[in-house]
């Protein structure tokens, strides 16, 4: 089980993936939660040989033993040096602005509050762990953080590529009193909101792509998977996910994704704090969630249309019926894409699919 942990170094915090077991007197302590509750007792004298993300390094803890290590110490003298070393994978600092003591002045709304908020060093899936809550009776606010995901997900099963240190995974849960028929709605919200977030992080040229991405240069900044149980024709929970590309460089991604992916690293060109962004995202979809309820679905559509890549763009639609060449036009009153084919004729409703935008052949 890898754990995670947090030390102090240089004044700022420092977050270490613990892999593996350690060694104290020659004797190995295979036990992660050892090796976490003796690092939060002792913090001052941390000593990081390398601070580089996504490489092992050597950390060497020097300090006073003030408990005992089961099995390995059973009687410590309290006057003695205790120095420990042990393998890890050091992180980027600002993981420490995703952590719950960090974000907690930064949840201020009455949606998302500390006490529903969840940070973990490592997830198969930020959606899958959410859902799992969902089930067994979490409360509507839960938002669900990871700096690692092994199974990341995005739309039609497809892998969204989660390395660690980098980019912002979360989760959401709703409990929204809507029609299953208005569910998809909400993937518009969380786009908005994420769109608004990475906009006032400097990002200034995002769009919008029907139904879930945020879009830079034609390439993928953003994505947004919505998961939905229902109880008859009512919503019973919704777990709205967010994918954004923050830190890193395109090239660093899968073959198959990299020549369509971008980072605002790679377009702000410096490494942007991911607390930052999660905080303004978090902000921006209480704001507009509670716009959706108390005037309904119309300004979001408005909104939506205002800021998205739409009216005149050229590409192709891939669904289950195949593939066609369209003229996007508009978004219709239910939140759903209007297209007529490359050849004219009249508009047709899009429900579901892949929307290219890559000009007609």
């Amino acid at each position: 089980m890898v754990r995670d942990s947090e030390a102090a170094f240089g004044g700022q915090f420092v977050w270490a993936m613990f892999a593996g077991s350690f060694c104290a007197f020659g004797k190995t302590i295979p036990q992660p939660r050892l090796v976490r509750r003796f690092f939060h007792k002792r913090r001052e004298k941390i000593f990081l040989c390398k601070d580089a993300p996504k490489e092992k390094v050597t950390i060497k803890v020097v300090g006073r033993l003030s408990h005992t290590l089961p099995g390995i110490l059973r009687s410590p003298d309290p006057c003695k040096t205790l120095e420990i070393h042990f393998t890890a994978l050091a992180m980027s600092s600002d993981i420490a602005s995703l952590s719950p003591n960090s974000m907690a002045p930064r949840l201020t709304g009455t949606l998302f509050t500390p006490e529903r908020y969840q940070f973990h060093a490592h997830l198969d899936s930020t959606n899958r762990y959410t859902l799992d809550l969902a089930r067994t009776g979490a409360p509507e606010g839960t938002v669900v953080v990871a700096d690692a995901q092994s199974q990341g997900r995005g739309r039609l099963g497809r892998l969204w590529a989660s390395p660690p240190g980098e980019n912002l995974y979360l989760s959401m849960l709703l409990r929204p009193a809507i029609p299953v028929a208005h569910a998809p709605r909400l993937t518009l919200v969380a786009g908005l909101a994420a769109l608004d977030a990475i906009r006032e992080t400097g990002v200034t040229e995002a769009r919008l792509k029907w139904p879930n991405d945020i879009l830079v240069q034609g390439r993928k900044l953003a994505g947004i998977l919505m998961e939905m149980a229902a109880e008859g024709e009512r919503v019973r929970h919704v777990v709205v996910g967010v994918g954004v590309n923050v830190n890193g460089r395109a090239e660093q991604f899968p073959a198959e994704v990299a020549a369509r992916a971008i980072t605002m690293a790679d377009i702000l060109q410096k490494r942007i704090e991911r607390g930052i962004v999660l905080a303004r995202l978090l902000s921006a979809w209480e704001a507009w969630y509670r716009l959706f309820f108390d005037e309904g679905f119309e300004p979001i559509r408005q909104a939506w249309r205002e800021r998205a890549l739409l009216t005149g763009q050229k590409g192709r639609i891939e669904s289950a019926q195949g593939m066609r060449q369209v003229t996007l036009l508009d978004l219709d009153q239910e939140g759903f894409l209007l297209a007529c084919d490359r050849e004219g004729g009249a508009p047709f409703r899009v429900l579901a699919g892949d929307v290219l935008l890559t000009g007609w052949d």
